[in-house]
């Protein structure tokens, strides 16, 4: 019988093997014409160890494949000839099958098995804490969020990839959560490496090991940040879209390697659609931008329902025209395009049309607007943010001012419906955001009543936030510009309008429930009818 060499774990299959690191040093070392050399991680059960090769073989290293790979680690050479290292790939059907090596789980289930290891803030950190515990010079990690039920644990690298950590994909992103490791190479790196990948990785496409899938959790309503905030997360991502989508088709697996790539995914233009990480929960407090790590996929974008457009009116001078105008540039977008008129009172009225929107956020469009025939309805809002209504800007000719004011809002249904209306401005009373995006041109001189109320109320607001204290330099450029005539008859009574208002403040001292009168349509008039009669 001839020398007989291993490396790894001792094969312990005859009295004589002795340790080799490769056939260099069993070259070396032997004391036959010829010599064996083999990997104790591999399976010996069936070789035929009388085997011998053709002659003209005979002065190569004869090599032997396993099942994976045709440098299976099992040589036999020619002693005077194996420093030369020239081989022979043998291809006779002998195989080597490769023994399976031990299994590490890593769970991410918060109550995770006995026999798993509990995922730790990364990758990195949680392989370091079970190669610390290997007995094995090779491993296999796994995770309890991928489907094994077709993977072939008998896998192992090409020799000259030895020392790299290799990686097992799920088809959709390279950074897998399947891992071949080399426990020695990796204990030698893992102190001087601070991302995993600088381990020396070998993206193995090899096998594709699928997760299984993430939680898919429907949504009702419109604060997705509260919905995020209560659930109970059983799996590392989970998967929310609001209830009113099919499920949505997204081919897209995140990373887990660190929380820096376990970011919340976003495939809608308004954020309706996540895939958010556990990570994130402990974040948020008001709004998903709580978490630092968000990124928005515009390649896998879903389209999502358009926002309902619900024109409000009671009785304006333009009403009719603005409508038909609206009707007309509306007629082809997917928008669904309401009408709510005749109700009585501001809040009323308002209430009436979030009431009859089917959309969590709906287009409020008044009476007054004549709007932009480019205005974007395909416009969403962004439910990473808390709920909040959305106030466009409008140009008031007379005036000579572009800002919010009888502009395009996108109210919040559920918001409108529970306002209680009992501040100065049905809408600032509530969160709200200005969109700098122009929606149309205000007209409201239809008689001079109508413009006389309409500068009255808004100088009242612009006052009251000067006299709080609030956005003073901008109330008070826009005040001035409410209480200055243009020198057109609708200019005039737009000055008078204003300069009432400031005059209506300063009698009742801000008293705040003197000031809520103006809310109240037949008030104003009563008001205008005190000062001016008839005209």
């Amino acid at each position: 019988m001839y020398d007989v060499f291993y490396s790894g774990p001792k094969p312990n299959l005859f009295a004589h093997e002795q340790p080799a690191e490769d056939y260099t040093e069993a070259a070396l070392c032997a004391s036959t014409s010829h010599f064996w050399l083999l990997d104790g991680n591999n399976d010996y059960t069936d070789f035929n160890f009388d085997w011998y090769p053709h002659h003209s073989q005979s002065h190569y290293i004869s090599t032997f494949p396993s099942q994976h790979q045709d440098d299976g680690r099992t040589y036999f050479a020619k002693t005077e000839n194996a420093l030369s290292k020239d081989k022979h790939y043998v291809d006779d059907g002998t195989i080597v099958p490769r023994n399976e090596i031990p299994i590490y789980n890593i769970s991410f289930e918060s109550c995770h098995p006995c026999n798993a290891t509990r995922f730790n803030d990364s990758y990195l950190d949680t392989l370091k804490r079970i190669v610390r515990k290997a007995e094995s010079p090779y491993i296999w990690v796994t995770t309890d969020i991928c489907d094994y039920s077709n993977f072939d644990f008998t896998w192992h690298p090409n020799i000259f990839q030895e020392d790299q950590l290799h990686v097992f994909s799920d088809g959709q992103t390279e950074f897998g959560d399947t891992f071949y490791i080399n426990v020695r190479h990796f204990e030698r790196q893992m102190h001087r490496v601070e991302l995993l990948e600088w381990m020396g990785v070998n993206w193995c496409k090899d096998q594709i090991v699928p997760r299984v899938p993430f939680e898919e959790i429907w949504y009702f309503g419109d604060d997705l940040t509260a919905f995020i905030m209560k659930h109970d997360f059983k799996h590392p991502y989970a998967l929310f879209h609001p209830a009113h989508f099919v499920q949505p088709q997204i081919k897209f697996t995140p990373s887990l390697w660190r929380q820096k790539d376990r970011a919340i995914h976003s495939f809608t233009e308004s954020n309706g659609i996540v895939m958010c990480p556990r990570d994130a929960k402990q974040f948020l407090k008001t709004q998903c931008y709580d978490y630092p790590h968000i990124l928005k996929h515009r390649e896998h974008f879903i389209d999502e329902t358009p926002l309902n457009i619900v024109f409000i009116s009671n009785g304006e001078t333009h009403a009719q025209r603005n409508y038909d105008h609206l009707k007309k540039i509306t007629e082809n977008v997917p928008n669904t395009l309401l009408h709510v008129q005749g109700v009585k009172g501001r809040k009323e009225a308002y209430q009436a049309a979030a009431q009859a929107s089917h959309t969590d956020w709906f287009f409020a469009v008044f009476a007054k607007l004549e709007v932009d025939e480019d205005f974007d309805w395909g416009w969403q809002v962004d439910r990473f943010q808390e709920p909040k209504h959305y106030i466009f800007y409008a140009r008031n000719p007379t005036v000579g001012i572009n800002y919010g004011h009888a502009s395009i809002i996108a109210y919040n249904r559920k918001l409108a419906i529970m306002n209680p209306a009992e501040g100065l401005d049905f809408t600032l009373d509530q969160p709200h955001e200005v969109v700098p995006v122009h929606s149309g041109v205000t007209h409201y001189y239809g008689d001079t009543r109508t413009a006389w109320r309409t500068s009255f109320r808004e100088a009242i607001k612009l006052y009251k936030n000067i006299c709080d204290g609030n956005f003073v330099e901008e109330s008070r450029e826009r005040l001035d510009k409410w209480c200055a005539s243009n020198g057109t008859p609708e200019g005039d009574w737009n000055a008078k309008g204003g300069l009432a208002g400031v005059d209506y403040y300063k009698e009742v001292k801000g008293d705040f429930d003197s000031l809520r009168l103006s809310y109240d349509w037949e008030w104003l008039d009563d008001r205008y009818h005190q000062l001016y009669g008839s005209q």
